[in-house]
């Protein structure tokens, strides 16, 4: 595991543009910690990033899945990007129902709040976010 002190927002945004150049589809990212420790701020970075490497610029807003679950955005050069949130979630059942995991198929995946399925999806890059104490 990463473990990642957010001490500014353009540590957040360096951070998020490295891990968005070595990213490659399949490559799922497990984004925890509490909230407002950056989660979604990283994931809106490196959206953006992959977007940009492909020559795309994502004209949407990127939010947090929080209320739709889950949110998937075109990145170019065939390269798709799933940003889920399954705090929500209270079981696997739940999270299979929802058409979870044939929904990431064949994409970048970046989740928030993946507690539930970390013993499931056993490969992946996991990142806790730690908001500096003021």
């Amino acid at each position: 595991m990463i473990k990642i002190l957010i001490t500014s927002l353009k540590k957040t945004e360096k951070l998020a543009k490295q891990f968005a150049a070595k990213s490659k589809i399949n490559d799922i990212y497990f984004l925890r910690g509490e909230l407002g420790s950056g989660k979604t701020t990283f994931a809106r970075f490196f959206i953006h990033e992959v977007a940009r490497l492909n020559k795309k610029k994502i004209k949407e807003p990127i939010t947090s899945p929080t209320y739709n679950l889950i949110n998937n955005y075109n990145c170019g050069n065939n390269i798709n990007i799933c940003h889920a949130d399954l705090y929500r979630m209270k079981t696997i059942k739940e999270i299979e129902k929802i058409g979870f995991f044939e929904e990431i198929e064949n994409k970048i995946v970046l989740i928030e709040w993946p507690e539930k399925i970390k013993k499931i999806l056993k490969k992946k890059i996991d990142i806790l976010f730690i908001k500096k104490n003021k």
